[in-house]
């Protein structure tokens, strides 16, 4: 039940992408961001003991990727657009 529970939580985090990640209803902050990190690192220990970790891999790599890059985003948002235009704009460099 704690793996679907945090699994859902994950989806809904990025269900709004490319504009953001969200914390519960609103964009999240970087301190918010670290918590995400937190609950990602207890999903994916979890996932890997119960021998799911394969099945929601994809994810993992998602939210890593995005709960690591939306604070950087936030820190320097004066100098974008949006997140959309943040991502790519340095995936481009």
């Amino acid at each position: 039940m704690l793996i679907k529970a945090l699994r859902w939580r994950l989806e809904y985090s990025l269900h709004e992408l490319p504009a953001g990640v969200l914390y519960e209803q609103d964009a999240a902050t970087i301190e918010q961001c670290r918590d995400l990190q937190n609950e990602l690192d207890e999903f994916e220990n979890l996932a890997a003991v119960h021998g799911v970790f394969a099945e929601h891999k994809d994810l993992i790599a998602a939210c890593r990727y995005h709960y690591e890059t939306y604070p950087a985003y936030l820190a320097k948002s004066s100098e974008f657009r949006s997140y959309e235009h943040y991502l790519a704009q340095t995936s481009e460099g």
